[in-house]
């Protein structure tokens, strides 16, 4: 390292501060020597915007964690892979058991899940004080529908508000 910031004393803290006048931005460069300008961190006061961005084509940004195992990366396309360096969607995911889990704050155990095992794609919701309903809409503008509900207890409305038991939930 060329340039090293070193704090000896326990009794403080040590950094480097890049400061600037207000409602103007606080840049820090990261280049070569035939482009000084590949990676930058920007602080934009008057967006109030912290960005941390590539000016090369097809590059990305990856987010590392303990002992510098990759977490996240963004690549020049903007989609996002968590545990591969490959996102072929908008969001992938890839671990040996991926999971998207979507939780509600103000109810705190309830939750939806999609996931993946063993070549099988499982929908889970759980419901806080009871088994929750999957329940099926299709929407224009806004507006939506009830298409499907399975509620609680495995019965099934197609096409209709009304449940009906189809023998313990077979069709």
């Amino acid at each position: 390292d060329n340039f090293v910031v070193k704090n000896y004393t326990s009794s403080g803290s040590c950094g480097i501060s890049i400061l600037n006048a207000d409602n103007l931005n606080s840049t820090l460069y990261f280049g070569n020597a035939s482009d000084a300008k590949h990676a930058e961190v920007v602080w934009s006061d008057a967006s109030n915007l912290f960005l941390i961005g590539t000016s090369n084509a097809g590059a990305s940004i990856k987010f590392r964690t303990a002992n510098q195992s990759d977490a996240v990366l963004i690549n020049s396309s903007g989609k996002v892979g968590i545990g591969t360096d490959w996102p072929q969607e908008e969001l992938t995911i890839r671990s040996s058991t991926p999971a998207l889990m979507l939780r509600d704050t103000d109810q705190e155990r309830s939750y939806t899940q999609v996931s993946n095992a063993n070549q099988d794609m499982y929908f889970s919701a759980n419901g806080t004080s009871a088994h929750a309903n999957f329940i099926f809409r299709s929407g224009n503008a806004g507006s939506f529908l009830e298409r499907l509900r399975i509620d609680s207890s495995g019965d099934m409305g197609l096409g209709t508000n009304t449940i009906e038991n189809f023998g313990g939930g077979h069709v």
